[in-house]
């Protein structure tokens, strides 16, 4: 009887046990730097807000999660069977940093702004709306596409351009902001990788294909209703991505993904704070209780991805697999995208393709810059294109817009990059 009351409990409060969960995932995780300590509670913490969250998960989510953690720990068990020491820490916790970085990125959301401007229309809307999705975004994450999307919405629809536009504005924000998870997973996948190095080429090609998808959704515009873009809402992402590169300058042995982690819920609490006092600690309670309740789905698909690279990875030494190459290049890469590119639109997530190409590209010796480019424009280029990425379910269910509408219409366009991708990968393999 005791055990059912306690199920019943649970179920109740499902979303707020599970976001107290990640946020002493979150703290364990900053104390453990600061002190400089090894310590499984992160880890404990991360795959505890699994369990509470895993009933209420898409049976989709669930029966992928259960396909890559089998794959993982059957490659592990063998593993062991050769000789292998298992690594606890990395199989619990491989991806655990990335998780505290979206988790403290999240309290961002605090800060968002939800003016009443008057919205603006015509072409000119299409490029406010580009760039507000995109440096917003770079900052906001997801949140902003919702933000954007409910201020733009007439009785809660959106056109499939407007959707289109906010769709490519956010998407190509991950080919170089240091706020995405995307970048986060290349400087781990692919050691050695040169933030530095990577983002003025992610930024460049990022920029011509938001100049593109003005000029190919300009058409027939008159009637388009956009997102306005001024002065006030660039501060918090120039702000932030200055305050990033100024710590990374000054203290260049701290990773970008724990400093994000440590500036982002620092400087959105205390500007929340400032800005809004009487209402600050509830809203803070809210996010956590609601807003970090929902992140199951993204909870999911890093731990069981993490137990999936792990896995590959000790299998690939104890076997001494390789592939039939001396040697992975800008040409190997640029055959090798189209593929990660198809295998997105079937629904395989970027997170499980980098997963399983990292560690048996690794061996190669490759150049982590260009390795990691590559990476990082398939999981912009994946999400922003797939009719099952969670940006565009999100867009299609929230705003009464087909998933297999935008596919449609932006897988042509998305190949149409290909070869600015491909440049990218040839520019950066020639620098060592």
């Amino acid at each position: 009887m005791q055990i059912q009351f306690l199920f019943s409990l649970i179920s109740r409060h499902r979303s707020g046990l599970t976001g107290f969960s990640l946020v002493i995932m979150l703290v364990t995780f900053l104390l453990q730097h600061l002190t400089s300590s090894e310590s499984l509670a992160p880890s404990i913490a991360a795959w505890l807000a699994l369990l509470l969250v895993w009933p209420a998960l898409p049976p989709v989510n669930r029966q992928q999660c259960l396909i890559l953690m089998t794959i993982g720990v059957v490659c592990v068990v063998i593993s062991a069977g050769l000789g292998a020491r298992i690594p606890w820490s990395s199989l619990l916790g491989n991806y655990v940093p990335l998780l505290c970085m979206l988790v403290a990125v999240s309290f961002l959301r605090l800060l968002a702004s939800r003016s009443e401007e008057a919205l603006p229309s015509g072409r000119r809307a299409i490029g406010s709306t580009l760039a507000a999705a995109h440096l917003l975004g770079a900052v906001l994450n997801l949140s902003i596409l919702a933000i954007m999307g409910d201020r733009m919405a007439r009785s809660s629809q959106l056109t499939l351009k407007q959707v289109l536009v906010i769709g490519r504005g956010f998407t190509f924000a991950a080919l170089w902001s240091p706020f995405f998870v995307a970048m986060n997973v290349s400087l781990l996948s692919a050691p050695g990788m040169s933030f530095a190095q990577v983002f003025p080429v992610g930024a460049v090609i990022a920029v011509c294909a938001l100049i593109l998808s003005w000029w190919h959704l300009r058409q027939d515009a008159a009637d388009f209703q956009g997102y306005p873009l001024n002065r006030q809402g660039l501060s918090l992402p120039v702000g932030l991505a200055a305050l990033v590169i100024a710590a990374h300058q000054w203290s260049p042995q701290l990773s970008v993904t724990l400093l994000i982690t440590i500036l982002a819920p620092s400087v959105a609490l205390a500007l929340s704070g400032i800005r809004q006092r009487s209402s600050c600690f509830p809203a803070i309670t809210q996010h956590v209780s609601a807003g970090l309740g929902r992140m199951g789905g993204e909870l999911a698909l890093f731990l069981a991805a993490g137990v999936l690279s792990v896995g590959l990875t000790l299998i690939t030494q104890q076997t001494g697999f390789s592939l039939p190459l001396h040697h992975f290049g800008a040409l190997e890469a640029s055959i090798l995208f189209p593929f990660i590119l198809i295998l997105a639109w079937s629904g395989v997530h970027a997170m499980i393709s980098v997963a399983v190409l990292s560690p048996i590209l690794l061996p190669l010796q490759p150049n982590p810059n260009m390795l990691g480019f590559m990476f990082l424009s398939s999981w912009a280029m994946g999400s922003g294109s797939s009719p099952l990425s969670g940006m565009n379910l999100m867009l299609a269910l929230r705003y009464g817009v087909r998933s297999k509408q935008i596919w449609r219409a932006q897988a042509p366009f998305f190949l149409m990059l290909l070869p600015l991708i491909w440049a990218g990968l040839f520019w950066l393999d020639s620098y060592h």
